[in-house]
């Protein structure tokens, strides 16, 4: 069994498109003006979000090209694959959350809050344990990044 395997495609598949989103962090980061007074400029959080994600994809894809060397390759499943069900449903309330931060319908704390509920969600069956930890998380993360975003990055939001 291989990383390739239809067994792993899919992880395979985000893991390439990881890929390509850190090259492109790197090479949009290249076309940014230089710096006029950080040491960093506008490139350095792109350049180094690019680096980082290169790097975490690497070591992913590492890991799983060991854990699946010498393992037979599992049933495939009938009807269709939980984790596509999964990644459409990601993939829907992703758009609607690009959607409605570009409507500027809701403050971007509360659009927040109810995308990274829903991806909560979308990890894994919900026990009510589970949902108060998710909960808690989305909360959390949602009023952090609204601070970073709007208090230290200055970066005006949706109201």
């Amino acid at each position: 069994m291989t990383i390739l395997s239809p067994e792993y495609r899919g992880e395979a598949l985000c893991l390439l498109l990881l890929a390509a989103t850190g090259v492109a962090l790197l090479v949009g980061a290249a076309a940014l003006p230089a710096p006029m007074f950080d040491p960093l400029g506008p490139a350095g959080l792109p350049r180094w979000i690019g680096w980082l994600l290169l790097g975490l994809t690497g070591l992913r894809a590492v890991v799983l090209a060991a854990a699946t060397r010498g393992r037979k390759p599992a049933a495939a499943p009938a009807g269709p694959r939980p984790d596509i069900r999964r990644l459409a449903f990601v993939s829907a309330i992703t758009l609607a959350y690009l959607a409605l931060l570009t409507a500027k319908v809701l403050p971007f704390t509360w659009v927040t809050l109810g995308f990274l509920a829903a991806l909560g969600a979308a990890m894994g069956d919900l026990s009510v344990r589970r949902l108060i930890t998710v909960l808690a998380i989305a909360v959390g993360m949602s009023l952090a990044l609204t601070h970073v975003f709007a208090d230290l990055l200055s970066v005006v939001l949706p109201q």
